[in-house]
């Protein structure tokens, strides 16, 4: 009464809802999913709590948060992705839980309101645990005064660049 009901048996190469040459379409892959076909290639999944793209991405049809992503790279992978802590702040979230936020302000890696360029909060890591807050480490090859450093500096004068005043150095005395 009022209804039509296309059939059920179809798949990527022969959509039920077909488009030019017949390859391309619209279909119930599953119950509650539809599913468009593009060349004969599965490209999108349309269901009611997200937008999958063939397999890969998805936009979760959910409020976002600083532990909720609405943005994911992998389609079986729905807590991992871009979220947000709020207004003006872009959360990066890896299984369930916050790990980077980028404001006007900078970047927080374990704060959702960064007060410079590059906010680091962590949990008091002992030294006898080799556990730290921040880990700077050389990639070079095992030889006498190479390791890990962290430069400090700024503009010196009006017009000139960027001056080196000091540095933090973690260095191996001998190879």
């Amino acid at each position: 009464s009022g209804k039509v009901r296309l059939p059920l048996t179809a798949d990527a190469t022969s959509p039920t809802l077909q488009f030019g040459d017949g390859d391309s379409g619209i279909y119930q892959r599953t119950d509650n999913e539809l599913t468009m076909a593009m060349g004969g290639a599965v490209k999108y999944y349309f269901q009611a709590e997200k937008l999958s793209l063939s397999g890969k991405a998805s936009v979760m049809n959910e409020t976002s948060s600083s532990t909720n992503p609405v943005f994911v790279a992998t389609y079986d992978d729905d807590d991992t992705g871009l979220g947000s802590a709020g207004l003006n702040i872009s959360s990066l979230i890896a299984g369930g839980t916050n790990m980077l936020n980028v404001t006007t302000t900078g970047v927080g890696i374990g704060t959702t309101a960064p007060i410079s360029p590059l906010h680091v909060t962590g949990a008091n890591k002992t030294i006898a645990s080799d556990l730290y807050t921040v880990n700077v480490l050389s990639k070079d090859s095992q030889a006498a005064n190479y390791g890990g450093s962290i430069g400090l500096g700024g503009n010196y004068a009006t017009g000139g660049g960027p001056t080196g005043f000091g540095s933090i150095s973690g260095r191996k005395d001998n190879s």
